[in-house]
């Protein structure tokens, strides 16, 4: 009897210390919660400026993702980056762009079919010159790609210097809402070899890659190369069924 006495003792010892580090930590998350609320109540009641919460809070949560990893981070629930990388659209001029080092200015890569860049006549290796009067030179993609971009049914001027040409080329093009494919590109490399170009698992990523298996299927395909380079994820219900 009293060993089995004892060896509950010894079973409830370690559970019992589990459970206090867990009502520690519990304690630590609340009390340092409460702190973080205080200090902003604080702010909210005395700083000389008045203070908007979603910025604030948002700064808060920027600087402690920073000190985890860099895959961390976070999307407030509007954000038009999110809501891209989610659905694959955005509104623009439908054109992929590259930085030019040599020129120091950002480029057009290539027009999508039948978007505002290709049906107002930008072609690819137009030189970006200027966005509605203001010099992109030396600005990086990401800044340019912003500019680019805006409220659908807006309307700007691109300028652009058109390799072999001296005369800059004048365009005004309205942004308009851009479903980007997610299958740009399938077909067969060699015989009963398929080949799947796959940018993204963003909304209706798996209808393009279920079309592209079947007409691949169709051509006699029994192989697949799935080309996943440069693919930055997406949503994961989009990429299990694609697996599926």
């Amino acid at each position: 009897m009293k060993k089995y006495i004892w060896a509950l003792a010894c079973l409830f010892v370690p559970m019992w210390m589990s459970a206090q580090r867990g009502e520690n930590k519990n304690s630590k998350i609340s009390r340092n919660l409460e702190v973080f609320n205080d200090i902003y109540k604080q702010l909210d009641l005395f700083y000389v400026d008045s203070l908007d919460a979603d910025t604030v809070i948002e700064w808060g949560i920027r600087s402690m993702l920073r000190q985890v990893d860099p895959f961390t981070d976070y999307y407030p629930e509007n954000d038009d980056e999110l809501r891209q990388m989610a659905t694959g659209k955005y509104a623009g001029i439908g054109s992929v762009v590259r930085f030019h080092k040599k020129k120091d200015r950002v480029v057009i890569s290539e027009p999508y079919e039948g978007t505002p860049s290709q049906l107002a006549g930008v072609k690819a290796g137009d030189v970006i010159m200027s966005i509605d009067g203001t010099d992109v030179k030396g600005l990086p993609v990401a800044k340019v790609s912003d500019m680019l971009r805006g409220e659908a049914g807006t309307t700007f001027e691109l300028r652009v210097l058109r390799p072999g040409e001296e005369k800059e080329r004048s365009f005004k093009i309205t942004r308009q809402t851009i479903q980007q494919p997610q299958v740009p590109y399938y077909g067969l490399v060699r015989p009963e070899v398929g080949y799947v170009m796959l940018t993204g698992f963003t909304e209706g990523a798996s209808r393009e890659v279920q079309h592209a298996l079947l007409d691949l299927k169709g051509q006699g395909a029994t192989r697949l190369i799935l080309d996943l380079r440069e693919n930055p994820g997406g949503a994961l219900t989009e990429a299990g069924n694609i697996a599926n």
